[in-house]
């Protein structure tokens, strides 16, 4: 294959001048230094590269010790009525989860997230248990639960007991144009689980691309 000769005409100023403008090590960024990084003289802007990453911290200020939310052979939604700490959300989201409908809100599809899951509970019985669901279904009928934990009741009955797990999910169509409710179901049994001091993190570790 026959060799090709490039000749490409440069202007040296303004060659010169554009190296010293990016890579020079005495040169200030215009941008405020805590969005600046240097590397090996190079600045990089760093303020588009945080913001697709954030999480929420929502609360429950209805049910307490003395007034639990009572699970009595049913599936009742998870309860979070407070946005408690809500200043690390990703630049563009106003929440990751709706208070008034009790739900995930995920933005795109493909969209990575962590959600964890805080409560106290009880049960009436001993070796009890019950499954903590995420629907995704329109209604939240139950017809499309994408995580299931089944949590142990490891304690005498009516013994205060504390839940805290996180779980990696992703979102698809479905859940985008649905949100995701979070259930507790306790008909396996039939026994009745009390629950209260709930909370949920919810933080996007990855944004779809």
């Amino acid at each position: 294959m026959p060799e090709e000769t490039y000749n490409i005409q440069l202007d040296a100023d303004n060659v010169n001048q554009a190296i010293l403008d990016v890579h020079s090590a005495d040169s200030v960024p215009t941008a405020s230094s805590d969005k600046m990084v240097r590397s090996g003289g190079l600045w990089t802007y760093l303020e588009s590269l945080r913001p697709s990453t954030g999480f929420g911290v929502y609360t429950d200020t209805v049910y307490t010790e003395g007034v639990p939310m009572l699970v009595n052979n049913a599936r009742v939604q998870f309860s979070c009525d407070t946005a408690s700490y809500i200043d690390q959300l990703p630049t563009g989201i106003t929440e990751l989860w709706d208070v008034a409908d009790n739900s995930i809100v995920p933005e795109n599809v493909g969209d990575g997230y962590n959600i964890r899951v805080d409560m106290r509970f009880q049960s009436d019985a001993l070796n009890s248990r019950f499954d903590l669901e995420l629907d995704i279904s329109p209604l939240g009928d139950g017809s499309n639960v994408i995580l299931l934990d089944t949590v142990q009741c490891l304690k005498n009955a009516n013994t205060e007991q504390h839940y805290t797990e996180t779980h990696f999910i992703y979102s698809r169509e479905n859940f985008v144009s649905n949100g995701g409710r979070l259930f507790i179901n306790s008909t396996e049994l039939g026994d009745t689980i009390s629950v209260y001091n709930m909370s949920i993190t919810v933080a996007r570790v990855h944004k779809a691309v």
